[in-house]
């Protein structure tokens, strides 16, 4: 079973569905002073984020009587722009146009990450079932139930809007999120260019190209995720923007800009707890760039910023509060200092060295940014204000969180393994992407263009941006070859043929986990949309996969139905049945026989990481 590329009815409401709740939190940023759609969206996003957190947290208000009047205030909001016209939807409204094509060709995508499956997804399931954060009366099974819920909010109101509970709105989310960041970057563009600024298409091409798919930090599996990352990267530009702006603006406007800031700002924080260190990398670079334009940032500078941080100071306290009371160990954690690894410091930076070497194009963005931010700080510095901020901004911010995921792997709670490898160093890397792509054009030489004809150029980038999803689909869909819709056939199927007190074991001793992590998650999910209580279900696995030896040691006493990811001929004693490689098994097991109730082809799916140490033979009955 594969993922289909059209999108069938049940995909076409939720991306409908995703897109209204964007509407809405465009509508409740207009009551925040934001001028410009994409700030309107950011900011709009961080105030129902702290709404929600400051209701749940503090009160005993379910979260469903919250979004109901975030909603209100969000049509209101719509209501209000159709009237006033206060809101430039221009430059956003060309970049959405634009993506159509993007957007069509990502409409039927679904999760298939291990952690959309292991924490994030759960953590939106429990939002949609129990109407609250978690507690410690009512704990959730997310491997990480204490990481920020902002992500989770649009799903949870499409689950209040259709009664389902979808794993990809967090996927369109992100992508609306790209969107509002390409609008950024269009702005900007069009501030520094007379000729972009005559052709608002050519704007809206070049952002949309940048912060999507010629974006050095652009990852599909990343992208299309219910993880954090494209989100965070997509804030972090707008609030860039946002400071680009501030400079640039009068002093009377910049307490009003502010105030749009600090909710951007909460939005951020309320994506992961370690983007506190990207907003404080932020902060920094901009207080660098007060100093070196002092004439031109002092007026207002003190009250703004304090405006800007009220927000996610705000947020950060009252999580950080529950979290300690309410889930405690769920969230990211530094260990004792006793326990860091200094002895494995230099095999860490020479991990995330041979990571950046290999990822030249972000490296090299990076190092430029790096030099035109020191550039920026000479006396006659031919940059503006506002260009210049932006620029020591971007640098101080893209430099500081290679060190700060140094400290990490140092000193953070990844395993020996992990911290050795720099796990996911690129990943973390990439959410500076888009704010390194909107300094680049808040900062380069653009006299050049002045002699291009604005005209065939406009139609040419267009063009490029309206043709490179169609011609790139199959590249940036992953999911298209993934074997999770398999697996969730595979979990209905299972569902059906065991009895629902019956204890069931999810078993995979061939492969990493993460065949049993989703066909646990898809259990559980349709006991849920049925109304039923949950089954009985244990996972076994080895994320480094086991060998005959390990296998052999298994307690399956208690077992009565068995899920085989995958079979061997080696586990043939331990489960009293004959099975195979490239084959997954239902088993029933009772004190004379285990019997094979159902097989399943695993076909081009694989999901072993220590194939070579089973034995080979596979199974003529399974295909």
């Amino acid at each position: 079973m594969l993922t289909p590329l059209v999108p069938d009815a049940p995909h076409l409401i939720v991306l409908a569905a995703t897109f209204a709740v964007a509407l809405l939190s465009i509508g409740i940023g207009t009551w925040l002073g934001a001028r410009t759609t994409q700030t309107a969206f950011a900011a709009g996003w961080g105030a129902a984020g702290l709404a929600t957190v400051a209701a749940g947290t503090l009160t005993h208000i379910p979260l469903s009587a919250v979004m109901a009047a975030l909603g209100l205030a969000g049509a209101l909001g719509l209501i209000r722009i159709i009237v006033s016209q206060a809101l430039d939807i221009g430059l956003f409204g060309r970049v959405a146009l634009l993506a159509i094509p993007l957007i069509a060709g990502a409409a039927s995508a679904d999760a298939i990450g291990w952690d959309d499956f292991s924490h994030w997804l759960p953590n939106l399931s429990y939002l949609c079932l129990h109407d609250h954060f978690p507690t410690l009366a009512l704990p959730s099974g997310s491997d990480h139930a204490g990481y920020p819920y902002g992500l989770a909010l649009p799903g949870y109101a499409v689950w209040l809007l259709t009664g389902q509970v979808p794993d990809n709105v967090a996927l369109h989310w992100n992508l609306i999120a790209i969107l509002a960041a390409a609008a950024s970057i269009a702005r900007i563009l069009a501030r520094r260019h007379p000729g972009f600024a005559a052709s608002p298409w050519a704007c809206a091409a070049v952002g949309l190209l940048l912060a999507g798919l010629a974006c050095p930090s652009f990852v599909p599996k990343i992208v299309f995720s219910n993880m954090a990352d494209t989100a965070t990267g997509a804030v972090l530009a707008i609030l860039a923007a946002e400071a680009y702006d501030w400079v640039a603006a009068s002093t009377g406007q910049r307490v009003r800009l502010a105030l749009t800031a600090g909710f951007t700002a909460a939005a951020l924080l309320n994506l992961r707890q370690a983007n506190a260190a990207l907003l404080g990398l932020a902060l920094i670079g901009l207080l660098v760039a007060g100093c070196r334009d002092r004439r031109a940032t002092r007026p207002a500078a003190a009250l703004s910023l304090a405006i800007t941080c009220v927000p996610p100071v705000l947020l950060a306290l009252l999580w950080g509060r529950y979290v300690s009371q309410q889930i405690p160990g769920g969230d990211f954690a530094i260990m004792p200092l006793a326990d860091w690894r200094w002895a494995l410091l230099p095999t860490i930076a020479g991990s995330m060295l041979r990571v950046m070497v290999a990822k030249t194009g972000l490296l090299l963005v990076i190092l430029f940014l790096a030099g035109r931010g020191l550039l920026s700080l000479r006396p006659r510095d031919p940059l503006p204000p506002q260009a210049r901020t932006v620029a020591l901004l971007a640098a101080v911010v893209c430099v500081g969180m290679i060190g700060f995921l140094g400290f990490t792997y140092l000193a953070a709670g990844f395993s020996e393994q992990e911290a050795v490898a720099a796990a996911s160093f690129w990943r973390y890397m990439g959410e500076t992407g888009p704010l390194a792509m909107l300094a680049v054009i808040a900062v380069v030489p653009l006299q050049g263009w002045r002699r291009v004809s604005m005209r065939p150029a406009a139609a040419a980038l267009v063009a490029v941006t309206l043709l490179l999803p169609v011609a790139t689909v199959r590249l940036y869909r992953s999911d298209l070859t993934s074997p999770v819709p398999a697996l969730r056939a595979m979990a209905d199927a299972v569902d059906q043929a065991v009895p629902r007190d019956a204890p069931l074991m999810l078993l995979d001793v061939t492969g990493n986990g993460f065949a049993p992590l989703v066909m646990d998650y898809e259990l559980v999910q349709s006991a849920r949309n049925a109304g039923r209580p949950g089954r009985p279900v244990s996972e076994v696995y080895d994320v480094h996969a086991m060998n005959p030896v390990q296998a052999a040691k298994l307690d399956l006493a208690q077992a009565r139905y068995i899920w085989l990811a995958e079979g061997a001929a080696d586990l043939s004693p331990l489960l009293g049945a004959t099975t195979a490689l490239e084959c997954s098994y239902l088993l029933r097991r009772n004190q004379d026989a285990t019997h094979v109730v159902q097989r399943w082809p695993i076909g081009r799916f694989k999901w072993l990481t220590q194939h070579a140490t089973w034995a080979s033979a596979t199974d003529p009955a399974c295909r």
